[in-house]
Parts: C-alpha cells; sequence; structure tokens
C-alpha cells in the first residue's frame, strides 16, 4: 500500500480526507495518521486505492515536469551561439573533473555542493551557467525538485540548491549518526579522511544553526543527553524537539516532566551494555607473547613427556 509513497502522497490524501498534518512531519508519523483516521478504518480499499491513484498522478506530473526542464534546457541551448556552446561544454567537463560524484547518499549532498562551488570559483564560472551546469550534473534527480520551482527560477543557482537540499538533506540526527559512523574509505589519504570528517562536522553545525562556541557547548551536552534516553523517551523527546535541538535545559525539563507523567523513577539508570565475560576473565590477565606461552593440556599430549 505504502510502496513508492511520499511525504507529498500522504500530505494530500490526508488533506482530502479532511486530516490535518504538518509539513514537517516524517513520512513515518504522516503514515500512522492515515492508518488512524476514520476514514480508513471506515474503508481501507477506498483509502489503498485513492493513495495508489495520487501516486500515479505525482509520477506524470513528474515525468511531464522533465520533459518540459530538457526542453527548456534545449531550448536555452539553442539560443546560445556556437561559442558559447562549446564554452558550456568545456566548463561542464572542467566542473565534473573537479567535483565528486552526484551524490547516491542522503548526507553526502554537503560534500558534493562544497566540490562544486570550488570548482566554480576555480574556473571562474559566470553566475548564468552555474544552474544549468547543476542541472546537467544532478540529471534526473532534477526531476524531483521541478515540483517546486518555476521557470523563471530555473536560471538561478541559490534557488535550485536550495530545493535540493530541502528535499534529499537528511535531519540533524541522521547528520550526527552518519558522522559518528563515518570510516576511512579505501585508497583514501588520512589528510582527506580528515577533511572529510571535517566538512561533514561542521555541515552538522551548519543545520542544527550552530555558530557560537556556547551553542557548540549546548549542542553537545544535548546530544549527550539524548544518548542516555531509552528508546521510549527518545522517541517523544524526536517529536517534540521536530527538524530543530532542544536547548539542554529545555531538554532536561521536556525528560523529567515525562517521567512524571508517566510515573517513572529518578532512580533509573542506564548501564552500558558491557561484557561480564570478557572483564571477569581479562580483565587481571597479563599478557604473554606466543613464544613464551606453555602449550595447553589436553588428552593427545598428556603423556608425550613421558614417551620422550
Amino acid at each position: 500500500m505504502f510502496k513508492n509513497v511520499t511525504k507529498v502522497d500522504l500530505l494530500a490524501v490526508l488533506h482530502e480526507i479532511g486530516e490535518t498534518a504538518s509539513e514537517n512531519l516524517k513520512v513515518v508519523e504522516l503514515r500512522d495518521i492515515l492508518l488512524k483516521s476514520r476514514e480508513y478504518a471506515k474503508d481501507k480499499d477506498f483509502i489503498a486505492d485513492f493513495l495508489a491513484t495520487t501516486v500515479a498522478q505525482r509520477k506524470e506530473e513528474e515525468e511531464l515536469d522533465r520533459l518540459r526542464l530538457t526542453q527548456q534546457i534545449e531550448s536555452n541551448n539553442t539560443t546560445h551561439s556556437v561559442e558559447n556552446i562549446q564554452y558550456l561544454d568545456k566548463l561542464l567537463k572542467a566542473v565534473q573533473t573537479l567535483s565528486i560524484p552526484v551524490p547516491k547518499k542522503d548526507e553526502t549532498w554537503n560534500l558534493f555542493f562544497d566540490s562544486i562551488e570550488r570548482a566554480f570559483k576555480h574556473k571562474n564560472v559566470q553566475e548564468i551557467y552555474k544552474s544549468e551546469i547543476l542541472l546537467k550534473l544532478i540529471g534526473e534527480k532534477a526531476a524531483n525538485i521541478l515540483v517546486y520551482i518555476d521557470e523563471n527560477d530555473l536560471k538561478d543557482y541559490d534557488k535550485i540548491k536550495a530545493l535540493i537540499i530541502k528535499e534529499y538533506e537528511p535531519s540533524p540526527f541522521v547528520c550526527l549518526d552518519n558522522f559518528k559512523k563515518t570510516k576511512k574509505l579505501a585508497g583514501e589519504t588520512h589528510q582527506q579522511f580528515v577533511s572529510r570528517l571535517r566538512s561533514g562536522w561542521l555541515h552538522y553545525c551548519k543545520i542544527c544553526k550552530v555558530n557560537d562556541f556556547d551553542s557548540l557547548v549546548n549542542l553537545i551536552i544535548s546530544d549527550k543527553i539524548f544518548e542516555t534516553l531509552d528508546n521510549e523517551i527518545s522517541a517523544h523527546i524526536a517529536v517534540r524537539q521536530g527538524e530543530n535541538w532542544l536547548q539542554p535545559n529545555e531538554l532536561a525539563k521536556e525528560c523529567d516532566i515525562y517521567f512524571i507523567a508517566k510515573g517513572r523513577s529518578f532512580e533509573e539508570i542506564k548501564h552500558e551494555k558491557r561484557s561480564v565475560y570478557r572483564e571477569s576473565v581479562y580483565e587481571n590477565t597479563k599478557y604473554i607473547p606466543p613464544p613464551l606461552r606453555k602449550p595447553q593440556y589436553t588428552n593427545d599430549n598428556k603423556y608425550a613427556s613421558k614417551i620422550r
């Protein structure tokens, strides 16, 4: 029922059946609202068919927009002189060489735009060519943003960039989780790894609107508090803070209110998962190099010393 369903589809269906839902909600939350609605309880098959029709209509509109974009780009190309077309092709190849490939994962879009803008600066690309180069680079992904952009804005690089980021950029929580899971890639130097880590962390600070030391301290404290929460309360806090993040005092207040409302004790402590076996067996064991270790006593070798 929910295959290939996007946030736009769910919002459209909820609006038609008289349910109120915020655009800031995630797809999972919108799906839950739909499943709990009165109309769905009355006629599940009708809602399923209505949702499928909405998805099909949205895909048709995206395909038409993609064709419209292709025609627009081709029309723009015909207005260029032969020299301009050759110049644009050279710029496109140069920028494509100097920038990283179009991201397949949401968390790498900031790296993509950093690299493409460095390439623009290095090649002194004029503003009028930036949007066209960007649209050519992202290819079929352009169809997803055409729904939200006017034809007059097709030449505005900043607006196209903002729409791409809005469409594909992960939430702050996902961004932080991706940063923590970042690993050094094969063939990547340690300096390149440091640069990638730095770019990822700065992007996380940017989407959290952290611009000074005090706000950075508060962000780190809030993240640390959030890590200590169990699944139940962390899900509650995630809904409360939405796309933003709560300051430490606000976060602590929300946690205390939740504990009191649920009748939970403040004596609860979240313990880290630790291996009791490893601690009990190896904690006080002295390391002995392999050449100096004695052979293990087994049934096969218990008479070996007598035979020798």
